[in-house]
């Protein structure tokens, strides 16, 4: 007999049981799609008036005043944060908004010209003079302008940041970074425009020469200085954002009431806050989470009420714990009430198809009468262990062996404990499965091994 500690678990019973299950399952996930968005929204609610309350206490003082509610320390921890959260939000938003941070600077499309100065004698000049006027703001907001209409109205600073010129003494490159949906035809006919109109005011201004194309082309060029200094700037970034989240873990409420006041201002602040639109309460994303979420809760809850139950969930377990061996098992779907509704009979039918025809019955009773004759028992009894609601089933097991000729059966209800065995050659348990609890099975193996009666197999009835 197995240790009393040692319970067998059956994953595989488990997991019919949850598909069983499926209809409490899903109202459980229904409820929680439900109920999460709802509590995640009262939280943030409540978040939001807490966050404006604080605000509203400062609103009013000058900077000084905020900070002279601090100690030296936290006045100076307060300064070196609201500085660093300036800073990252500046990062944030030019990473969010730069044309050229999003362009694979190891691969860039580059729209590429290369101007010879001819037939004059001031070609240096004209060479520098060519160099700025070709990336002062006139040309930078044609170059935005010709590369189309999803690029109007964004900043010059990031439009600059596209271009490149370069002088030597009597040549100019100029190099323009083309971003994704640029229009390239656009961009080279606002250049050639502009080159142009800056080549007739050079002429009036320092005289006659000419100008000579030696390359006009969009090519696919390497940058890797440019792309290393992105990279070092994404690093310092990430560096400054982890130092900054990580100061603010030890701060105290004050400190980070006074620096949200700083970071925001806390007029302005108050302000946005209170005209902030709540955000909706059932939106897809929690909705799913709420659901999934209740689904696990549902199948965690089950898995612990397994592992803890003291119920035989197996009739294999009598052979795996016990080392009794399984005769058989007999399934019939007896739910009533709610528990009709919590177990689908649909899947228990399916799971229990083969313990479930009307011949199952005479099977099982067939292998015990055999074990009988294999182990010269002529008196059995039929020990129900546990409380096992379908007497019909009970009955029915009993009547079929006591037919048998020559085999007299006692049917024997609940653990026994009176001398009932004393007339016994062996016993035969029969135990429901969910239904007997293993401190009875071990109990009753105690019984029949005080009066040296063998145990030559059990029932199990599901």
């Amino acid at each position: 007999m197995q240790s009393d500690n040692i319970i067998n678990v059956s994953f595989k019973e488990f997991f019919w049981s949850v598909l069983e299950q499926w209809k409490l399952m899903l109202l459980v996930g229904v409820a929680f799609a439900l109920l999460f968005p709802f509590l995640l929204s009262q939280k943030e609610k409540k978040a939001a008036s807490e966050r404006i309350s604080a605000e509203a206490q400062y609103a009013g003082l000058s900077r000084e005043e905020k900070l002279d509610q601090l100690d030296d320390a936290s006045r100076q921890a307060v300064i070196t944060a609201a500085y660093q959260a300036h800073v990252i939000s500046s990062m944030d938003n030019y990473n969010a908004n730069s044309l050229l941070s999003h362009i694979d600077l190891n691969n860039a499309r580059t729209f590429h010209m290369k101007l010879l100065i001819a037939d004059t004698d001031k070609a240096a000049a004209l060479a520098a003079s060519y160099g700025a006027l070709l990336s002062d703001s006139d040309t930078i907001a044609m170059i935005g302008q010709g590369m189309g209409d999803s690029f109007n109205g964004i900043e010059e600073a990031y439009i600059r940041e596209l271009v490149r010129t370069e002088a030597d003494d009597n040549s100019v490159d100029l190099c323009v970074f083309v971003p994704q949906g640029a229009d390239e035809d656009g961009l080279e006919k606002a250049i050639t425009e502009r080159l142009h109109s800056i080549n007739v005011t050079l002429a009036g201004m320092v005289g006659d020469h000419r100008l000579v194309t030696l390359a006009m082309e969009t090519v696919y060029t390497s940058n890797p200085d440019m792309m290393g200094q992105i990279l070092a700037r994404n690093n310092d970034l990430q560096l400054l954002r982890e130092t900054y989240e990580a100061s603010l873990l030890t701060f105290s409420d004050l400190q980070t009431n006074i620096l949200n006041s700083l970071i925001f201002g806390s007029d302005d602040k108050a302000e946005v806050s209170g005209s902030q639109t709540p955000s909706p309460v059932f939106t897809k994303g929690r909705v799913v989470i709420g659901f999934v979420l209740g689904i696990f809760i549902y199948v965690f809850v089950l898995l612990m009420y397994t592992l803890f139950n003291s119920k035989l969930q197996s009739g294999e377990h009598l052979d795996t714990t016990y080392n009794v061996r399984l005769l058989g098992k007999s399934s019939k779907y007896g739910y009533t009430g709610i528990k009709r509704f919590i177990h689908s009979k649909f899947v228990y039918n399916i799971h229990n198809k083969a313990y479930q025809d009307d011949k199952t019955a005479d099977r099982i009773a067939a292998s015990v009468i055999q074990s009988c004759k294999h182990n010269n028992v002529s008196r059995l009894s039929l020990i129900v262990i546990g409380d096992i609601k379908d007497k019909k089933r009970v009955d029915l097991f009993a009547d079929k062996l006591k037919k048998e000729n020559g085999l007299s059966v006692k049917l024997l209800n609940g653990v026994v404990e009176d001398k009932s065995l004393e007339n016994t050659d062996a016993v035969v348990f029969l135990v429901g499965q969910n239904v007997t609890d293993h401190k009875d099975i071990r109990n009753t193996l105690g019984l029949c091994s005080s009066y040296d009666r063998k145990v030559i197999g059990g029932i199990c009835l599901i």
